[in-house]
């Protein structure tokens, strides 16, 4: 399968990302929000996943929840949002064992690609969405 390669530059730090993917896999860039004062010193929090174009939506907030990019706080509430709509949310519980659930169409991620995922802490703060 041929891969494809695209360059990131971080105009902060200045460096460089190369990033390979395979042709039919998207590329979707997913940010949080800080969560503390020691958090906002490493902010912008965000990573980038690479996943098959006919993966379904659920399959995303997997991958979200199993890589450990979302701070794990006791009870927390993450609203993962997309282009001013609230996709789903993301839970930790008292033992912060991480559940979702979807307020919209388990669909083909295809959509997304490309997409600005954001990742609002609704515990903390209002669930209005970036």
């Amino acid at each position: 399968m041929k891969e494809q390669i695209e360059i990131h530059k971080d105009y902060i730090t200045g460096k460089v990302e190369i990033k390979k993917f395979k042709i039919g896999e998207i590329a979707i860039k997913i940010e949080r929000d800080s969560v503390c004062f020691g958090d906002d010193t490493t902010a912008p929090h965000y990573i980038q996943v690479f996943l098959n174009k006919d993966d379904l939506l659920s399959h995303l907030f997997k991958e979200i929840l199993d890589n450990g990019f979302l701070s794990k706080i006791t009870n927390a509430v993450w609203d993962i949002c997309y282009n001013n709509k609230v996709l789903g949310q993301i839970y930790f519980d008292k033992n912060l064992k991480g559940t979702y659930k979807l307020f919209v169409e388990d669909e083909s991620i295809s959509s997304y690609n490309n997409a600005i995922i954001y990742c609002k802490n609704a515990k903390i703060k209002t669930t209005k969405c970036y």
